[in-house]
């Protein structure tokens, strides 16, 4: 994700398409180890953030697949979403 936010603006190369693919809560890979269990809380968090900010920049992103992708994250992790809403009301006015 780091390299995609520092260079999105500048490349065409594919990682940054298959970065937003990863943030799959139910792809195949989980299928022995489910997501929770592989990433912390503050990690799924920085996922959260990344595919918002995926959202916000449709010129250089797959939004569909991240907007899917934040959708399955919310309801995999719902405690990301009450995090959301309580930065909103804190004046946060992301999606």
């Amino acid at each position: 994700m780091i390299w995609v936010l520092r260079n999105f603006r500048t490349s065409n190369s594919i990682i940054t398409d298959f970065t937003i693919y990863a943030i799959e809560t139910d792809c195949h890979i989980f299928k022995d180890n489910h997501f929770s269990q592989v990433f912390t809380l503050e990690q799924v968090k920085c996922m959260r953030d990344f595919l918002l900010f995926a959202c916000e920049n449709e010129d250089y992103f797959y939004v569909g697949v991240a907007r899917t992708n934040l959708i399955r994250l919310y309801q995999a992790f719902p405690e990301i979403q009450e995090a959301k809403q309580a930065a909103a009301s804190n004046g946060d006015k992301r999606p």
